[in-house]
């Protein structure tokens, strides 16, 4: 099975509770054999989250099993050319 997550932000993002709840709800999907993909904005990461965890914007990354992808934004919050 997969399934796809289209968030407007997504852990290590800490700008609110669904972050964090939606990270877990997905990395225990992951551990029981969903393919689970997260795309997201960059929204509420800071440049020591996307140290820390090795993020790349408007890249696939893997972040403990899960899918992930982080869009940048450039004059439009809401329309991302990458």
């Amino acid at each position: 099975m997969k399934i796809l997550f289209i968030l407007g932000s997504f852990f290590p993002a800490q700008s609110g509770g669904p972050n964090n709840t939606t990270y877990w709800a997905v990395k225990e999907l992951a551990q029981r054999g969903v393919e689970v993909t997260v795309a997201s904005l960059k929204d509420g990461l800071t440049p020591k989250n996307l140290d820390s965890y090795g993020i790349a914007l408007n890249r696939e990354n893997r972040l403990e099993g899960i899918k992930s992808w982080y869009f940048d934004y450039g004059a439009s919050r809401y329309l991302s050319l990458a």
